[in-house]
Formats: C-alpha cells, sequence, structure tokens
C-alpha cells in the first residue's frame, strides 16, 4: 500500500492546480500517469506523451494503481482510472494514433463492464438472486 500512497498525493497535488512535473520521469507508470493527468500539466507535452504511453497500455496503469484493490488513489477516480486516462488522451492528443488508443482503451474498460453487468446483474430467470445456481 505505501507505494500506492505518491499516486493519491499526485492526484491530490493535481487536483489543488499544481504542476507534479518532476514525478513524469519516474518508474513506476501509476506515478508517472497520476502525476501527467494533472490539468495544470494539460498544455505539456512530455505530461500527454506520458498519457499516451500509459493509453498503449492502460491495463498497466490499472495494475499501477491496484485495479480491484482498496487504494487511495482509486478514491479520486469517479469510475474506472482507465477511463480518465482515455479522457485526458482524447482532450489532449494531437496524433490521431494517439487518439486511437485512448479509444481502445476506453473500449476495453466497457466491454469488460458490460459482461460483468450480464454475469452479476439480478434477472427474471434467477428470482433476483444473480447468477443462475
Amino acid at each position: 500500500m505505501e507505494r500506492l500512497d505518491p499516486c493519491a498525493e499526485l492526484l491530490r497535488i493535481g487536483e489543488a492546480g499544481r504542476e507534479p512535473r518532476g514525478w513524469l520521469d519516474d518508474d513506476d507508470p501509476g506515478v508517472r500517469g497520476c502525476a501527467a493527468l494533472a490539468p495544470a500539466l494539460a498544455a505539456d507535452g512530455k505530461a500527454t506523451g506520458v498519457l499516451c504511453q500509459l493509453a498503449a497500455s492502460a491495463r498497466a496503469f490499472d495494475r499501477a494503481l491496484g485495479f480491484g484493490g482498496d487504494s487511495p488513489a482509486l478514491r479520486h477516480f469517479t469510475g474506472p482510472q482507465r477511463w480518465a486516462l482515455a479522457e485526458a488522451v482524447c482532450v489532449r492528443a494531437e496524433k490521431p494514433r494517439d487518439l486511437l488508443q485512448a479509444a481502445c482503451a476506453a473500449r476495453s474498460v466497457y466491454r469488460r463492464a458490460r459482461r460483468f453487468r450480464r454475469t452479476c446483474a439480478p434477472s427474471s430467470r434467477t428470482g433476483g438472486r444473480g447468477r443462475e445456481a
């Protein structure tokens, strides 16, 4: 959990309007991504490059933030962190290739969410209990 605290702190710093530019070169993809998501770095080419690189491998960003776990960083996202990553790339990227990578990352999350709802949502066949026994 200690490794995840810098991610949460960087997201908080970004939300406060500060520029965590020094963290864009960190070895951890979660730290780099959380720093790059700072709104104050929206026009920073290096931050956009970090986001585009992570969009190409969005699962690495998910894993770095403890996807599905109880990470303090995850509390800063209103949906899957991959959506925030994809949205930031779509807003900031100038190259069509980068937009495509963000769209693919978002589509992957959407497909997974649809599959989850189909398998876990109550249905009339199960009497509202979820999956059939």
